[in-house]
């Protein structure tokens, strides 16, 4: 395997990872609406236990994970555009 088959492939993994958290971001943000719309108090799925949450620190812990999902997606998104232009360098 040659050096711009292995850029391509790691450009397709970060790709793939790219995909996955943005489908997760997506996920939260259904939740976030779900749980904005709820009365006061929501469950919280925990190693197989449902257990009692109140919705502001629901939302508080959504809002924490969509923000580390939106850096993990930008780190990704700058080291798909570092790999692309190395297996298209310019002449």
């Amino acid at each position: 395997m040659n050096e711009q088959e292995a850029l391509r492939q790691q450009i397709q993994y970060l790709e793939a990872q790219k995909q996955a958290y943005t489908i997760q971001l997506q996920e939260l943000e259904n939740a976030s609406k779900e749980v904005e719309g709820s009365s006061g108090v929501v469950y919280k799925y925990v190693g197989g236990v449902l257990v009692q949450k109140q919705k502001d620190e629901a939302l508080k812990n959504l809002e924490e994970e969509k923000g580390i999902l939106k850096s993990r997606i930008s780190i990704l998104e700058k080291q798909e555009e570092k790999m692309k232009n190395a297996s298209n360098p310019k002449s």
